[in-house]
């Protein structure tokens, strides 16, 4: 059985999600989630959110995880928020032993995920 804290593992999604939606305008968003057994009481719980966005600038991938940071250029205006929600979401993520990651690749399709090992 796996336990862990639904309320924070929602928050997490939904501000991960929630970033997938609004910078994607053409393309898709993809959710997928799998569990990876590595013992009778242990394992890796590993949710990604999959998207054909406008990306984020090498430049650009460590920083936005800072509070208040936004990607840099127009796209602050354009597409606004806080520069919370990605924060907000590794914090919790480290708090039950986990880690929020990012992925871009040459196609233009991005990933993000959260990984809890319990």
């Amino acid at each position: 059985m796996l336990m862990l804290d639904e309320i924070r593992i929602r928050q997490i999604m939904l501000n991960l999600l929630g970033n997938a939606v609004k910078f994607t305008e053409k393309g898709f968003v993809c959710i997928s989630a799998r569990f990876e057994k590595e013992t009778e009481k242990f394992g890796t719980l590993m949710i990604e959110v999959e998207d054909t966005g406008i990306g984020i600038p090498i430049y650009d991938q460590e920083m936005i995880f800072e509070a208040f940071r936004q990607q840099s250029g127009q796209n602050t205006r354009k597409y606004g928020g806080t520069g919370l929600g990605l924060s907000i979401s590794k914090k919790l993520a480290e708090k039950m032993n986990g880690k929020i990651m990012l992925q871009v690749n040459p196609k233009k399709v991005q990933y993000s995920g959260l990984k809890l090992k319990k």
